[in-house]
């Protein structure tokens, strides 16, 4: 317990003294910053799948999501910043999967959409959308894999489709109503995979949920 205490803190001091090293002295430029947060962040994922420590994960996920708004965005582009909260998002998914976390699952899921919101309040940049596809895409491969339904509430996948409905609503322009349209095929596809065979026998969990966002997308 202690080691696990003593590695929790060390990721937690190597990401602070970054950022104060960027934001308060000016010493590590942006482009330098960034990724070595994220060698930080992917440390204390590693970390804690090998120790089985939820705690870790927590510090990283929570480092994780604010780093974006810490430091600079090296590239100055929104897709570099929607690529970045996807991928770490999806490690942070597998990693609560497989080790059955269910608060770091939880915490990431709320932590993706308000991460994508205030960045879109700063950016106002309609692109930002397609993170929320991309988070309900990431759900829906792991509902869809073998035994992963048994891990992950089925209600988020659910839950995930309809605040993407909403967000598009509110976010996206009427010169991007093809997006919507893409939600009613991706609603339908996600009825239509569940007779796929190579996503595993438990069809009858998995078919109610399934069936819900099927119907939801008809009715947009």
């Amino acid at each position: 317990v202690l080691g696990q205490v003593l590695l929790g803190g060390a990721v937690s001091v190597l990401l602070l003294t970054t950022i104060a090293g960027h934001l308060l002295y000016g010493i590590i430029p942006g482009w330098i910053a960034f990724p070595l947060n994220m060698a930080w962040i992917a440390s204390g994922i590693y970390i804690s799948h090998k120790l089985h420590s939820e705690a870790i994960a927590m510090i990283a996920a929570i480092g994780g999501f604010l780093i974006p708004f810490l430091l600079e965005n090296p590239s100055g582009n929104p897709w570099f910043f929607i690529l970045y909260v996807l991928v770490l998002y999806g490690a942070l998914l597998q990693l609560a999967l497989l080790n059955r976390y269910r608060i770091v699952y939880g915490a990431s899921f709320i932590f993706l959409p308000v991460t994508l919101l205030v960045h879109y309040l700063f950016v106002q940049d309609t692109a930002i959308i397609y993170g929320f596809f991309g988070q309900h895409a990431l759900l829906l491969f792991a509902f869809l894999r073998k035994n992963a339904s048994k891990n992950a509430p089925s209600i988020t996948l659910f839950s995930s489709f309809v605040l993407t409905v909403l967000f598009a609503n509110l976010i996206v322009d009427e010169t991007f109503y093809w997006a919507l349209g893409f939600l009613v095929v991706y609603g339908l596809a996600t009825c239509i995979f569940h007779f796929y065979p190579y996503f595993g026998t438990d069809k009858n969990s998995k078919f109610p949920v399934a069936f819900s966002i099927a119907a939801f997308a008809l009715a947009i």
